[in-house]
């Protein structure tokens, strides 16, 4: 498959089509592509959604990550397991439609989720919705550098209770 712009000339538009695939840009048109395209996504988000577990099984502490801040994240998780805290990471590969089902799981059965994200609680929003009860703490960063795994690590060391 051609990469997006290359080898093919194509035309791409946002244009709201109906069944015939003829532009229509009612209010109605609009709504209905847009609610068969979401059904469509929710009702097939168990072969859409997929996450990465890594030490979890045990895990006391959780980072929940996405994108870069992963690597960190599972750096940081093996440190913490060299200084004996059993800390493990969910790390998201879809991120819509969220993966709520594997957040529930994860929030149950530690004691507090770390959420490292390259932009201002867009994801911490959705961990908090789902983890209930579970502390949700964020590690945000804008516009700077990524999260070294000391960073990630120390916030470990900070929320662990006992």
């Amino acid at each position: 498959m051609a990469c997006f712009g290359e080898g093919y000339r194509i035309y791409a538009t946002g244009l709201t089509h109906d069944e015939r695939g003829m532009p229509d840009m009612t209010a109605e048109a609009h709504q209905h592509l847009v609610r068969r395209l979401c059904d469509k996504i929710r009702k097939n988000a168990d072969k859409i959604v997929k996450t990465q577990e890594v030490m979890t099984d045990d895990a006391e502490i959780a980072i929940i990550a996405y994108g870069t801040p992963a690597r960190s994240a599972i750096s940081a998780a093996k440190k913490a397991r060299k200084e004996g805290v059993k800390a493990g990471v969910q790390r998201l590969i879809t991120i819509w439609p969220f993966p709520e089902e594997a957040v529930s799981k994860l929030a149950e059965k530690v004691e507090a989720i770390i959420v490292p994200e390259m932009n201002y609680g867009q994801l911490i929003r959705e961990v908090e919705r789902v983890a209930k009860t579970t502390p949700v703490v964020p590690l945000s960063k804008l516009g700077e550098e990524l999260h070294r795994p000391g960073e990630i690590l120390e916030a470990i060391r900070r929320n662990l209770r006992g």
